[in-house]
């Protein structure tokens, strides 16, 4: 079948680190724990000021024998990431405008704008030797996460720009509404799809040599909350993969109730292993390697297991080292927490 990889592919997001040195350990590191693939974020601040030293790593990468995939992370607040968005300062007109009226910085996925710097930051990444391109949690905002976690579709929502407007109405042939309706749900994933096929199409026509799209949509069973169905997102032609990120600490946080984190996490593997299935498209799972709490290290051990068992076998891991560069995402004991994914990955390999 296509898209069902025989062997197992397993992979980590890399960022904070800009020092080759640094890097080379550990991709030694990486290569002797089994390591095959390996994710670069490159958010606006390396677009406008590292780009050739993120072409660096990304050549060493491939030195030491890794696949190589390129995140624009956190770029517009569009995407998922942990950087902050120039393009949100000189370009006030390209926010999103929220149900109330309010603009919210984060750019909007139809307009114009935006669409053009991201084509910019695309002819950057195909200078380097990458072999994926990941578009990671495209979204439109959401205001309050909890009420939808809690299934109550009462959110402040966006976008309601005078582009998105227009585009609406000529779409249902009415005026949008301020209400978080089905309708504009299903806008707002088309629109992301509309969005992210045009950007793979430019990407696959300028291209040097071949690479493959892949695109994570966030882990919520309420599509208000996710912006796009993962059926959209696998329609896309242009579109080789289609992940998904099932991290369950901010269910957690939001709801204060317990979780099956197995349960959990294979739900939403088996689902996007399914999608996948029928579309012909390579499904990956991203496990939560941060904020993992003291004495909660078996969870992660239930959470590979679980995609595992839905049939996924490429495994990626946010982030490397139990997230320990960056305290706002750190894991209690990131070191057990590496650990413990290390060896339950080896469990897997030698096991084949």
């Amino acid at each position: 079948m296509k898209g069902k990889m025989q062997n197992y592919e397993f992979g980590v997001s890399y960022f904070s680190n800009r020092f080759k040195k640094h890097l080379i350990t550990d991709l030694k590191a990486l290569k002797k724990d089994g390591f095959t693939s390996i994710l670069h974020t490159f958010s606006e601040e390396d677009f406008l000021f590292n780009p050739e030293t993120i072409k660096e790593l990304v050549n060493l990468s491939k030195d030491y024998g890794f696949s190589v995939w390129i995140d624009p992370w956190g770029f517009g607040k569009a995407f998922g990431g942990e950087a902050l968005s120039r393009f949100l300062l000189d370009n006030y007109d390209a926010w999103q405008v929220l149900s109330n009226n309010k603009k919210i910085p984060v750019a909007c996925l139809n307009n114009p704008k935006f669409y053009d710097y991201m084509t910019k930051w695309i002819d950057t990444v195909l200078q380097m030797d990458i072999d994926y391109i990941f578009w990671d949690e495209p979204h439109f905002a959401i205001t309050d996460w909890n009420k939808l976690i809690n299934e109550k579709n009462t959110a402040i929502w966006g976008c309601r720009c005078d582009i998105c407007k227009k585009k609406y109405k000529e779409m249902y042939n009415k005026e949008m509404p301020y209400d978080l309706t089905k309708e504009v749900a299903e806008f707002r994933s088309i629109s992301i799809m509309n969005f992210l096929k045009k950007l793979s199409s430019y990407a696959k026509k300028n291209a040097r040599k071949k690479i493959k799209i892949s695109i994570c949509l966030i882990s919520a069973d309420n599509p208000y909350l996710r912006s796009a169905s993962f059926e959209d997102m696998a329609k896309i032609k242009e579109v080789d993969g289609l992940g998904v990120d099932p991290y369950w600490f901010w269910i957690k946080e939001f709801t204060k109730k317990s979780i099956n984190v197995y349960e959990h996490n294979y739900k939403f593997a088996k689902h996007v292993f399914d999608v996948c299935s029928k579309y012909g498209k390579e499904p990956h799972f991203w496990l939560q390697g941060f904020k993992i709490k003291k004495g909660e290290e078996y969870e992660l051990v239930q959470a590979i297991n679980a995609a595992k068992d839905a049939g996924v076998k490429s495994l990626w891991v946010w982030g490397y080292d139990g997230c320990s560069m960056m305290s706002s995402l750190k894991s209690d004991e990131p070191e057990k927490t590496w650990k413990t994914i290390v060896k339950e990955f080896k469990k897997i390999k030698n096991n084949l």
